[in-house]
């Protein structure tokens, strides 16, 4: 990938943004502009990813909900959640998209907590979806899968200190 219209930073949890520094100063590629979530209390990571920015010149902006990142028939992607971060939790900053390409749509949010993921205006039916917050029992209720009935969800995991993912009755998940 040579050009990266839109990055996004969903929200300023180390897993989230510590690799898009280097995507920013990749050499080979140009990002030509990264949306970012309202400042928290991660103001020094923050800081991190605006000097990231600085020498190859890359403009960000904490996007709005409805912004359009994608308006090209049949696709289009757009903003449905840009939050505010909480004293103790930047993910309720986290920024929500979905995908629509003909009929198929597809939702993420990063982190975002259950009752701020129940709020949103969703269709009926997504066909996909990223599960919230790695599947940890703070996100993506099982009132919100009902309420979407997806076909597909994916979940990001890997080896970190959260212990995710987890089921809602505290149970660690295998696989």
């Amino acid at each position: 990938v040579r050009v990266i219209d839109y990055a996004v930073c969903t929200h300023l949890d180390n897993d989230h943004h510590e690799g898009l520094r280097e995507v920013i100063q990749h050499k080979s590629s140009t990002v030509r502009r990264l949306l970012v979530p309202h400042e928290g209390h991660n103001k020094d990571k923050f800081d991190l990813l605006k000097q990231a920015c600085q020498r190859p010149g890359v403009p960000y902006s904490i996007p709005a909900v409805d912004d359009l990142l994608i308006d090209d028939a049949p696709c289009r992607l757009e903003v449905i959640h840009v939050g505010t971060p909480t004293l103790r939790d930047d993910n309720t900053a986290s920024i929500a998209c979905l995908l629509r390409m003909n009929s198929f749509t597809y939702y993420t949010a990063g982190d975002l907590p259950c009752g701020l993921e129940d709020s949103l205006t969703l269709p009926d039916h997504v066909c996909a979806f990223k599960v919230g917050h790695h599947g940890a029992e703070t996100s993506t209720s099982e009132d919100f899968v009902t309420r979407i009935t997806p076909t597909a969800a994916f979940i990001s995991a890997g080896r970190h200190a959260h212990g995710h993912i987890r089921r809602h009755n505290g149970a660690r998940a295998h696989g």
